[in-house]
């Protein structure tokens, strides 16, 4: 049950090393919304951690520019090896 409340949701694959930030109600809407964003993972192994609550707004899958982000103060990072 959702109630309303529109949280940030820092949403990774188990067997990968990238992350996405995902705004949502819930964890399993936000795992559910990267699925369907990639296409090519399964539900099951993605992990949702949520890592801002009540942030407002409308349910998205943020890209590396998105406003969203900076305007809460958080940035994707570069990974190296």
């Amino acid at each position: 049950m959702s109630n309303g409340q529109m949280n940030l949701y820092c949403v990774y694959p188990r067997n990968d090393y990238y992350v996405c930030y995902v705004f949502a109600e819930t964890r399993n809407k936000a795992k559910a919304s990267l699925v369907g964003y990639f296409y090519d993972e399964e539900y099951i192994d993605f992990n949702a951690v949520c890592i801002k609550k009540n942030v407002g707004g409308i349910a998205e899958v943020c890209d590396i520019d998105c406003k969203r982000l900076a305007d809460l103060g958080i940035e994707y990072l570069e990974y190296e090896n």
